[in-house]
């Protein structure tokens, strides 16, 4: 079984507990216009340009069959559109001097993986962590996660989902018999506003926090903290009463950031959050206590 992942990160301590292994997926069915990680949202390999490494070769220019690469005076411009069989041409990554194109994803099979993961078991039993599955949506390249999960499982290593629950109630309930523990997103408690913004249904987000309510695994609701979107009073005690009516019980509140604003400009995407600031350290405590007041244990 293949998939599409766009890195792994090894001796991660942000993505749950202990000492981690982070697969990160590509592809995700979502729209967030303040995703920090850009270049999972499409499902296949494609190639970042850093106008900041670039030395104005021109060599891009000349050997892209697509004409995606161009250069304007001494200014690269690189059209992600224009560009198309990534994996397989990498003409750009090829010529370039300094690193400056690379090619983000690869096309895994799932026992590749898994052998890389437990190359580090020993680290996860000392520490108390394991796996993580992230993005991206695991879920959306769903055969592929479930092959993976299970062969981390079967070779004991602890499975964590880090998913935002846009997923079918049957894809979640695969996966969730090698889980220990997931991470389930909520962005908004507003049903129009995840469907036009985020673009997905909030009720199947709700029904998916339900099941892993009633599974028994370790479930943490993740809510990223978006300033003008949910960090407001009404918002934050709207999706605290969503959190509880799951069966749920802990939120973790995530500050929004802008550390991946650099992969926007790589990937020719436009960041409609380039000049939002995060938000101040005493709204997240005030927002934390509107969870409090709520009975939900934030940690």
């Amino acid at each position: 079984m293949t998939g599409t992942i766009s890195q792994i990160q090894r001796f991660s301590t942000e993505d749950g507990t202990g000492i981690r292994t982070t697969v990160f997926f590509k592809g995700c069915p979502l729209k967030c216009p303040w995703c920090h990680n850009p270049e999972t949202i499409a499902n296949e390999p494609q190639i970042l340009s850093s106008t900041a490494e670039c030395i104005h070769c021109g060599n891009c220019v000349t050997a892209c069959p697509e004409s995606a690469h161009s250069m304007c005076g001494n200014v690269h411009i690189y059209d992600a559109g224009t560009c198309r069989n990534a994996s397989e041409c990498q003409q750009c990554v090829n010529v370039c001097p300094v690193g400056a194109n690379r090619l983000c994803g690869r096309i895994v099979e799932a026992w590749e993986i898994a052998d890389e993961i437990l190359k580090d078991k020993r680290y996860y039993e000392t520490s108390g962590g394991g796996v993580t599955l992230s993005g991206g949506e695991p879920l959306f390249q769903i055969a592929f996660c479930v092959e993976l999960a299970s062969l981390c499982y079967e070779r004991g290593i602890p499975v964590l989902l880090d998913t935002s629950g846009a997923a079918k109630r049957e894809h979640l309930e695969m996966v969730i018999p090698f889980l220990s523990d997931c991470f389930i997103d909520l962005k908004s408690p507003d049903p129009v506003a995840y469907r036009n913004i985020i673009g997905f249904p909030l009720e199947q987000i709700r029904a998916n926090m339900e099941i892993l309510a009633n599974s028994g695994v370790n479930t943490t609701v993740r809510i990223p903290v978006i300033p003008g979107f949910n960090d407001d009073y009404v918002s934050a005690a709207g999706m605290a009463e969503i959190i509880k009516d799951s069966g749920l019980s802990r939120v973790n509140l995530l500050p929004f950031h802008r550390f991946g604003s650099a992969k926007y400009q790589e990937l020719g995407y436009e960041y409609l959050y380039a000049n939002v600031e995060p938000p101040k350290s005493e709204r997240m405590l005030e927002l934390q206590n509107v969870y409090r007041k709520h009975e939900i244990m934030v940690v």
